[in-house]
């Protein structure tokens, strides 16, 4: 890349040179407008930087003259100076400047300079181009070629469909009125409905006719740009490159997402094993801790031996169920990961699934000291996955009894609602414990997440009310939490009848 930077101020043109020697970028200096004139003649130039005043004319003055010469027509031209104000920037656009710059600033000039002198790099890509009439089709191969591009080139849309579906390419360029049966449309509408990530090649369409309802009917086609004829080398070049790199960047983010797919099955199918595995010794010792408990109850309650013994049991137990419930919980998420839980919609009524749940948990509820107040609207019948249901209702329970203070109530509800039209069945349990921050009413159904308040001595997995928000959705229905006032957690959920 070479520019031209005019400017009477040696000190000024010192500056410039220091920094630019850092770069490649090729630089000339002149210190007049008439000495810039006649570098424009001699040298092909792909930037210009000029000042608002020289000693021999104006910036603008000047501006307006390179504008004049065919060759500069659409090179960057840059106004350096002090004086940025909304008067001077409509004369500076109206004489052709590009943009305009603080002359104080260098950094900002410089860095828009190797911005510049990156989009002169040659591209890295595959074009396939359609075009029936030779002499176009000639012009714009070469430009694209010598941007660095491979390009298949083709006069018809029938050859170019044929080639499209044998290789793979970063950008179609067609135009819209071809000879033959195949329009630039028709091949536009056969990449579309082509299979996989090839129908998401990136369309730029050339026409010679210009309106609104042709542009709105290109980009109802999914055409994503369109350039009229005669098409101008560097518009073209700059719709190009914007396209090829968007294309290629999608395309990386789309092997990065494979990549992490395939990880995340690998990750699901381990875990899977992985929680199997543990299950069988898990019930192993579940059950031989089981059988020492009852034989240290039965021996004498007075030996002091069999008292501790039954104390190491017990502590075994309570280790192994612990464990067991995370193993679940992992093996629970594997299945959802992997698609793997298949509901069986059964007609039931919620509320006495709820006192099933309520008589399991009878014996804690006792011990706890807590009061548990239920208003069931009986019967509440509708279609669920009783099992996967029963798991969020225990859930949401446990975690109420959990962090629920002793002497403190639970208040559960069950309800039917009308919701969007929609028959539904609700669920709410408030408790009076330490409720949950503001700021994370949501991220509590997050896998691995507990509220600040919560994450305590008490166990938990960070995974239940993620399985729960999973199994709800799976259910087409919704979970939240609230507050619950002066003090304590609501969580509702919603499934339709």
């Amino acid at each position: 890349m070479k520019i031209l930077i005019i400017d009477r101020i040696k000190l000024f043109q010192q500056m410039i040179a220091s920094e630019l020697d850092k770069t490649e970028v090729e630089y000339l200096f002149t210190s007049s407008g008439t000495g810039a004139l006649a570098m424009l003649k001699k040298e092909v130039l792909d930037l210009i930087c000029l000042p608002l005043f020289l000693d021999d004319m104006e910036g603008l003055e000047l501006c307006h003259t390179i504008r004049e010469i065919e060759q500069y027509n659409n090179t960057p031209i840059i106004l350096m100076t002090a004086d940025n104000t909304p008067e001077l920037m409509q004369k500076s656009l109206q004489a052709g400047v590009t943009d305009i710059f603080d002359k104080q600033n260098i950094n900002a000039l410089i860095t828009f300079i190797l911005g510049l002198s990156q989009e002169k790099l040659q591209l890295k890509g595959k074009v396939l181009y359609v075009e029936d009439s030779k002499s176009q089709r000639l012009c714009l191969l070469s430009i694209l070629e010598n941007q660095g591009l491979e390009v298949d080139s083709f006069a018809s849309g029938e050859a170019a469909w044929a080639q499209f579906q044998v290789s793979t390419y970063d950008l179609v360029i067609t135009d819209i009125v071809l000879e033959g049966s195949m329009s630039g449309i028709s091949l536009s509408n056969y990449i579309r409905n082509s299979e996989g990530d090839k129908s998401n090649t990136p369309i730029l369409a050339l026409t010679a006719f210009d309106s609104n309802c042709r542009r709105i009917g290109l980009f109802s086609l999914g055409i994503n740009e369109y350039l009229e004829k005669p098409v101008i080398a560097k518009e073209i070049i700059f719709r190009v490159k914007t396209m090829i790199e968007r294309q290629q960047l999608l395309n990386a983010l789309n092997i990065e997402k494979k990549h992490a797919n395939r990880a995340n099955q690998v990750k699901t199918k381990f875990l899977a094993n992985m929680s199997h595995e543990l299950r069988t010794p898990l019930h192993g010792i579940l059950s031989f801790s089981n059988f020492g408990i009852k034989d240290s109850e039965e021996l004498a309650v007075g030996e002091q031996k069999s008292s501790r013994y039954l104390k190491y049991f017990q502590r075994i137990h309570s280790s192994g169920e612990r464990l067991l419930l995370l193993v679940n919980d992992l093996l629970d998420i594997s299945k959802l990961d992997a698609g793997g839980l298949n509901l069986k919609y059964v007609k039931q009524d919620l509320c006495k699934v709820m006192r099933g749940c309520l008589a399991e948990q009878e014996m804690r509820i006792h011990d706890l000291k807590i009061k548990v107040h239920t208003i069931l609207e009986e019967p509440c019948i509708g279609e669920f996955d009783v099992n996967y249901i029963t798991q969020v209702l225990t859930n949401l329970l446990s975690n109420a009894l959990k962090f629920t203070p002793d002497n403190q109530s639970i208040y559960i509800k069950i309800c039917k609602e009308t919701i969007n039209n929609t028959p539904s069945l609700c669920f709410i349990i408030s408790d009076e414990g330490v409720g949950i921050p503001e700021g994370e009413l949501e991220s509590v159904f997050d896998r691995f997440i507990q509220s600040s308040k919560t994450q305590t001595d008490l166990g938990g997995t960070g995974l239940g009310l993620a399985i729960c928000d999973e199994i709800i959705k799976l259910h087409h229905g919704k979970i939240w939490a609230e507050h619950n006032k002066p003090e304590g957690a609501v969580f509702k959920f919603i499934i339709p009848v």
